[in-house]
């Protein structure tokens, strides 16, 4: 039930012909659930509806970063 799994799931769909086969046979959310929960992950309907907010997020944080302040020799 937390973002990891859901994007641990994603990596899981991006390596694997048959989970992607059975992810495009799914016609809901909860058969997308089902089907996460058979092959061992636990994602929530939240996780799925979150995903991108959580996503702009860190994008955001990213691109904040300030650079460290680097000593120059003397």
């Amino acid at each position: 039930m937390t973002r990891q799994a859901f994007l641990d799931f994603i990596h899981a769909a991006e390596h694997s012909s048959s989970l992607r086969e059975a992810i495009s046979s799914c016609t809901d959310k909860q058969k997308l659930l089902n089907l996460a929960s058979n092959y061992g992950f636990s994602v929530s309907l939240r996780d799925i509806e979150e995903d991108s907010t959580a996503e702009k997020a860190l994008c955001w944080f990213d691109a904040s970063k300030i650079a460290p302040i680097r000593r120059q020799a003397r």
